[in-house]
């Protein structure tokens, strides 16, 4: 099962084609915005939610969050529930999370050369994925299930550096997640540094508990 949901949610991230709306009288809702604050940021954030069709607080629904929420939203809402209709997912709680400062939050260690080796002033607040986990792993996870009552199954994607963070997170603390997806993640950054940090780590276990980190790029 665990396979079928990820394949199915690699499908979701690749596709970027698909979006639905419930028709709910004369509104087209996919979801719900909300704001909370970080004091481990010390910022405010922005979070996208949506429910599975038929939510109910007990349902036990898997949590899928996802990076770069202003841009991806919209086609994985659509996707999951294309996806549930055709019986390929359960229903599942979607959380997306907006950005504020990008290369800060996906990136797990300071640098600004850019990937064609060029030095770049944009990058210079780079290296604070260890603090954006943080907040992650603790802040939002406790509004998420403090409010929404979810199952303990949480799946982390993100693509370019979000699918970076995400295979850092696989390999230097896995236990908050059950499996892990990257799309085209930005292995370039930092001359290598999660390639030489996938040789130092033992991947696949931990523990008597497995998880997943599925890769696609190009």
């Amino acid at each position: 099962m665990l396979k079928k949901i990820i394949f199915s949610l690699q499908l979701i991230i690749i596709s970027f084609s698909i979006s639905y709306a419930n028709d709910t009288d004369n509104e087209i809702v996919i979801g719900t915005k909300f704001t909370i604050h970080s004091d481990i940021l010390d910022e405010d954030r922005k979070i996208w939610l949506q429910l599975p069709p038929n939510y109910t607080p007990d349902g036990n629904h898997p949590v899928l969050y996802i990076l770069d929420g202003d841009r991806s939203f919209n086609y994985i809402s659509g996707m999951l529930d294309q996806l549930y209709q055709n019986g390929k997912t359960p229903p599942m709680i979607l959380v997306a999370i907006l950005n504020t400062d990008r290369n800060r939050d996906l990136t797990p260690t300071n640098t600004s050369i850019a990937a064609d080796g060029i030095t770049v002033p944009f990058l210079k607040s780079t290296g604070g994925g260890d603090n954006f986990l943080q907040f992650l792993r603790t802040e939002l996870k406790t509004y998420i299930e403090a409010n929404y009552t979810p199952s303990k199954f949480r799946i982390f994607a993100g693509h370019s550096l979000g699918g970076l963070l995400t295979t850092y997170a696989f390999l230097t603390d896995p236990e908050y997640f059950n499996a892990f997806i990257a799309i085209d993640p930005s292995y370039w950054w930092d001359n290598g540094y999660i390639n030489n940090l996938l040789i130092q780590k033992k991947t696949g276990k931990t523990g008597n508990k497995k998880y997943t980190l599925y890769v696609n790029g190009q």
